[in-house]
């Protein structure tokens, strides 16, 4: 059985620069040649970062009505 890469990115108002990270580590992942996914946490942002990453694939998001990381 193959490990899976699980990388797990924290996020807080972050919406001009969501789309670049998940670009640039989907390109690394690939190359690995693994089984893989991307979580992005979304920690209470108050921009549209949650809405821009329900947009993106393949990704899964999971998101924290406040901030919870102090």
């Amino acid at each position: 059985m193959q490990v899976m890469i699980s990388v797990v990115v924290p996020l807080r108002n972050e919406e001009s620069t969501i789309k670049e990270l998940h670009a640039r580590l989907l390109e690394v992942l690939r190359r690995l040649g693994r089984p893989f996914e991307i979580i992005f946490i979304d920690d209470g942002s108050t921009d549209r970062t949650f809405e821009i990453a329900a947009k993106i694939a393949p990704l899964k998001i999971i998101k924290f009505r406040k901030n919870l990381g102090g």
